[in-house]
């Protein structure tokens, strides 16, 4: 029965087929191929000039712009690193104006603006005048912040658009996605261009250089992709045997591990130290593609497949030809996937979606999940032939909480390179502040590490010194009790699976209560809320939705509601953040959803204002819409005074 209800979540969440025509349906499934072939090109990408490339040209492409280019932040200002359809070939560089920074820390989600809106946001709105008289050689039409966790990184600009009208909003809302993979691909080619050495610390809180342990010393001095891995643990050691025992043997390999215990990280340890490093990893989660479209990413597709194809497409496994294949929670992977999969597995050979030819692949597979597959295989969820086929060599990956002394050497680690993002030195840390992480039992594991040092970095970097308040006020707004101490529950055994996660309580009434609910504990970061959900959902709890545009026309919709149940931008800003700290942000959106549709309406437009906002708040925007801009705008001046 769970497995019908999860079928049906997914239908209501991303494609609901029944209530959608069949141009919507043709144009959903062409975003979704488009998210997808992108995101695979960006992974390819090695330096962030070629990220620009790769991501430009699916602008264009998809778009149909006359142009597109990055302005990428170097130093003291934002610099023109690419450009495709731009005459003459200009350069340009835009001194760093501090407003931006302001601006973006108050609208943490923007999103595309056009440059001739006449309301805008933050973040448009300090371009623009920063800007707006500069970038007449960009032929700028659209212009998209690109906002990474560190703060601004630059700017996408696309041209005006060829042979049709100008960019609806289906086209900003797709533009938005692949500007978003255009941030996650900058920083993944940043790390990869700069790794950070491992700091290594003792058990306790006496500093200890790298190396100390003699065992995990001598591994990565004699195979360096080990030296990206952090720790000094006696639990790392036995994992780092394990990595160089299996390698490089062409077997299947099956990471396990709680989820944010880095199983990405291993699964790149494991081809830099095969034979196999010189070819390509290509890297699919299984668990983030929509089932409908999981084989064609795994074989590809010839054209004419399935709606939407409109050109052959090479699949994962085929571009991963004599190198290696990560499959990222293979445990949420369908049986009739699991079916084809195994057969690959089996004979070596594969046939693309819709094709009759048979093509025959070597590739090592390694595959990662957080779920226990014996129990899954046991509910008939999972295949057991599959199962002993990708469990040749298990890899356990043990969680933050059994690596003894572990917590002090990610946390130096993480706060060097935070602060290092900011240009900054290595900063100073209390030893209560190690002394209480040391404490808590991480339940997120790295990840939740990595996450609570950041927004340390953030708190703590103009004194240069990490204190117990500055940690007091990040438990606080991660609703982190450190009183609760170290996990008491049970732990399970080592290979027996992650621990189940609590189910959800009695929660908000509606998917949009849900939403905007998490978008507050998130401090209003759609991005982050929708990151939290993703973990939750891993960890196997229910959550109705984790997509973050799906919860983008969510929190629109809840703005809609606010206004037009108090009447104002003030009492909307009430409803929806309260007397948060961090309600300015609130505000930031609450302005930006009122000013588009102030603009629309005096277009004389109606529900085509929003097109994916959600139905429940279709009547809402209608009544809106019949009263016209006027009201909105006299509050929004009103609030401006």
């Amino acid at each position: 029965m769970e497995a019908h209800e999860e079928d049906d979540s997914f239908a209501t969440e991303y494609l609901d087929f029944a209530e959608m025509s069949r141009d919507d349906l043709q144009a959903k499934l062409f975003e979704l191929l488009t998210l997808v072939e992108t995101s695979r090109e960006l992974l390819r990408a090695r330096d962030p000039e070629d990220v620009a490339r790769r991501v430009l040209l699916s602008s264009i492409g998809v778009l149909g712009a006359g142009s597109a280019c990055a302005l990428i932040r170097r130093e003291d200002s934002f610099e023109l690193i690419n450009q495709l359809g731009l005459d003459g070939e200009p350069e340009l560089q835009l001194p760093i104006d501090p407003a931006l920074d302001d601006a973006l820390r108050r609208e943490p989600d923007a999103g595309p603006f056009r440059t001739n809106a006449s309301i805008v946001g933050a973040v448009a709105g300090a371009f623009l005048q920063a800007y707006g008289s500069k970038i007449g050689v960009l032929d700028a039409d659209v212009v998209c912040p690109l906002a990474g966790r560190t703060g601004l990184l630059g700017f996408l600009v696309l041209g005006r658009r060829l042979l049709t009208e100008g960019y609806t909003a289906r086209d900003l809302d797709l533009f938005g996605n692949l500007a978003e993979l255009y941030v996650l691909a900058l920083e993944r080619a940043a790390h990869a261009l700069a790794p950070i050495a491992p700091v290594a610390r003792a058990t306790g809180l006496a500093p200890r250089a790298e190396g100390d342990h003699p065992g995990l010393g001598d591994l990565r001095r004699r195979f360096p992709p080990l030296r990206k891995i952090l720790g000094e643990s006696d639990a790392m050691l036995g994992l780092f045997s394990d990595l160089v025992e299996f390698a490089d043997s062409r077997a299947t390999i099956l990471i396990q591990g709680e989820s944010g215990t880095g199983k990405e990280l291993i699964a790149r340890a494991i081809h830099e130290l095969s034979r196999r490093r010189e070819a390509p990893m290509e890297i699919v989660d299984c668990s983030s593609i929509p089932r409908e479209l999981i084989e064609s990413e795994l074989f590809g597709h010839v054209r004419g497949a399935f709606t939407g194809a409109v050109r052959d497409r090479r699949g994962a496994f085929d571009l991963a030809h004599r190198g290696t294949i990560f499959l990222d929670e293979i445990g949420d992977m369908n049986l009739p996937s699991q079916t084809r999969l195994l057969r690959v597995l089996q004979e070596g050979k594969f046939r693309p979606v819709g094709g009759e030819k048979t093509n025959a692949v070597d590739v090592r597979v390694v595959a990662a999940t957080n779920r226990d597959l014996r129990e899954a295989v046991r509910e008939g969820q999972f295949r057991k032939d599959l199962f002993f086929r990708i469990q040749v060599f298990p890899v356990l990956l043990p969680p933050l909480r059994d690596r003894i002394g572990d917590v002090e050497v990610l946390t130096r680690a993480f706060l060097k390179r935070f602060y290092a993002d900011d240009g900054l030195g290595e900063p100073e840390i209390d030893t209560g502040v190690l002394e209480l992480l040391s404490a808590w039992s991480f339940p997120g594991n790295v990840r939740e590490l990595q996450n609570i040092t950041e927004a340390l970095a953030i708190r703590s970097r103009s004194e240069g010194r990490v204190t117990e308040a500055h940690l007091a006020e990040v438990f606080r707004s991660m609703n982190i009790d450190p009183a609760r101490g170290p996990a008491t529950d049970p732990v399970a055994p080592s290979g027996a699976g992650p621990i189940q996660a609590p189910p959800v309580a009695e929660g908000p009434a509606s998917t949009g209560d849900f939403v905007s609910q998490a978008w507050r504990e998130a401090n209003f970061n759609l991005l982050e809320a929708s990151r939290r959900l993703r973990a939750r959902r891993t960890e196997g709890q229910r959550v109705p939705l984790v997509d973050r545009a799906q919860m983008s026309h969510y929190i629109d919709g809840e703005v809609l509601l606010a206004y037009f149940e108090g009447g104002s931008v003030d009492e909307a800003v009430q409803r929806l953040a309260g007397q948060q700290p961090h309600r300015h942000r609130a505000r930031a959106r609450v302005r930006r959803v009122l000013g588009l549709a102030a603009e629309a309406f005096a277009q004389g437009l109606g529900e085509e204002s929003f097109p994916r906002l959600p139905e429940e708040y279709r009547s809402i925007l209608l009544r809106l819409a019949r009263d016209g801009s006027d009201p909105i705008v006299r509050s929004l001046q009103a609030e401006a005074r």
